[in-house]
């Protein structure tokens, strides 16, 4: 019973806690994406108002 409950707390933080900072890093990632097209799209506006 101890082995199945080490096992099972291994397999946690070798397969669940990666996955969940990869996901943290992919919505970074997707988050910065956006921010640099508003940006993009705000110096593209202004460009055009002048």
């Amino acid at each position: 019973m101890a082995q199945l409950i080490g096992c099972l707390i291994a397999g946690y933080l070798c397969i669940y806690l990666p996955w969940k900072a990869n996901e943290k890093d992919e919505a970074k990632k997707r988050r910065d994406m956006y921010n640099n097209l508003n940006k993009k799209s705000v110096d593209e506006m202004d460009k055009w108002r002048r």
